[in-house]
């Protein structure tokens, strides 16, 4: 397997109350993730370009049948560096 990625959480810019609450949950959290294996390798296939299909493909043919239900697996991450705030799904 690759090497691992660390993820650094980015400071909140926003100002007023809400700018109060993302400060408190910043310093609150982790402020780096540390990724296994599959998480780390999914990190890199986001490019702007993949789609999540893609994704899932490029899923199976690294780790095979260990990676499944590969959909549901990469799913769960994804909610989770939303949720984190580490990435953002703009419109397509």
């Amino acid at each position: 397997m690759g090497t691992r990625v660390v993820v650094e959480r980015p400071r909140p810019t926003a100002s007023g109350l809400r700018g109060v609450g993302q400060q408190l949950a910043y310093l609150m959290a982790a402020r780096r993730v540390r990724l296994d294996d599959v998480g780390s390798f999914s990190w890199r296939q986001f490019d702007g370009e993949r789609s999540c299909r893609d994704v899932c493909h490029a899923l199976r043919e690294e780790f095979g049948e260990a990676i499944e239900p590969v959909e549901e697996r990469l799913g769960t991450f994804l909610r989770m560096l939303l949720q984190q705030r580490l990435v953002r799904l703009d419109p397509p």
